[in-house]
């Protein structure tokens, strides 16, 4: 198998680049980088790295890592170089003029783990999502993934399988054996809660994917409610023109947002009506789409305009929350159409 090399870290305006190399070839790739330092398993040493002609290239931290005690469970190295272009490029050049070594491809190491048993599959999918965390939420359940949690959870459902598995297998093999009838109803028993125990993991509404990918928030509602205003208080700036010129939302507009730890995507669509205004209504139809592959919709009713498009009201359901708007203009004579979903009362 191939020795292989890449970047651990990013490139960029910053003082230190790493490289990491893992294979049988390390060791040769730091004698042919002018390292002749005897380097201990997992201490980190200041070396001078020098080319053919023996040229000084950098002094760089080398830590090396033995088989099969590395991330890949291979020979590992991981050499921290100043992040200037040349040296980078002078020690890629050295590296790959060495046969059978050559740049890994992406997401490799983590695959050479997987392959060398350091890891299973889904710690090994789970480095990804550590990695473009950016809430609490999205980092504590990649960190569990990663410590092997979920994989423990797993492991178990298996092994109590096999357990009744053996046991059904006694009873085919062994018809005539005085097997006593206690043992069926344990078996039944185990059946019936490892049942239950899957279908709780697998009802569990998607909520790892939700705190993965973002929990999708559509605010919808006529023209002119108070949607794009909605949007720019929740983000805390002014993302969306707010005007009181009824259509000014022509496209869906996107935001991230931190709610407690849960990572939630904003959008704000256009009004939804009837219009004869080819972009507007485009703008409509793209304002539905988002509202029914929403997680959640926020009804905008404005007090001035409660006379809601029935195109609206199909959207309505029970993951819906209606924010009645500008209750500063509410009057005597307001009325709301009966609806059972939670309302709330603002005046953005």
């Amino acid at each position: 198998m191939d020795t292989i090399f890449a970047p651990i870290t990013l490139k960029g305006n910053c003082s230190v680049y790493t490289l990491r190399i893992s294979g049988d070839k390390v060791l040769k790739c730091l004698k042919l980088l002018g390292i002749k330092k005897q380097l201990k398993h997992r201490e980190a040493t200041l070396c001078v790295l020098k080319d053919s002609n023996k040229n000084v290239i950098d002094e760089a931290l080398v830590v090396y890592f033995q088989a099969p005690n590395s991330f890949t469970g291979e020979d590992v190295c991981e050499i921290s170089l100043h992040c200037s272009s040349y040296i980078i490029s002078k020690v890629s050049q050295i590296l790959l003029s060495i046969e059978g070594v050559r740049l890994a491809d992406r997401g490799e190491f983590s695959r050479r783990s997987f392959l060398n048993g350091k890891m299973d599959l889904m710690q090994a999918e789970s480095i990804l999502n550590l990695i473009k965390s950016e809430t609490a939420l999205q980092h504590k359940l990649a960190i569990n993934q990663l410590r092997g949690i979920n994989s423990n959870f797993y492991d178990e459902l298996r092994k109590r399988n096999v357990e009744i598995l053996s046991l059904l297998e006694a009873f085919i093999d062994f018809p005539e054996e005085d097997i006593p009838t206690d043992l069926e109803n344990e078996i039944e028993s185990k059946i019936k809660q490892l049942i239950k125990d899957i279908e709780k993991n697998l009802n569990d509404k998607n909520v790892g994917e939700k705190i993965r990918d973002g929990f999708r928030v559509a605010i919808i509602g006529e023209p002119n409610s108070g949607k794009s205003t909605l949007l720019n208080f929740l983000s805390k700036r002014d993302i969306a023109i707010v005007s009181d010129i009824a259509g000014t939302t022509r496209d869906v507009l996107e935001v991230n947002l931190d709610v407690n730890g849960i990572p939630v995507i904003l959008y704000d669509t256009a009004g939804i009506r009837e219009t004869s205004d080819i972009i507007e209504n485009e703008g409509v139809k793209r304002a539905i789409e988002k509202a029914k592959n929403a997680d959640l919709k926020i009804l905008v009713v404005s007090v001035d305009n409660t006379n809601i498009n029935n195109k609206i009201l199909e959207l309505v359901d029970e993951n819906t929350i209606i924010l009645l708007n500008k209750i500063d203009l509410k009057n005597d004579d307001f009325f709301l159409k009966n609806f059972k979903n939670p309302i709330i009362e603002i005046s953005l």
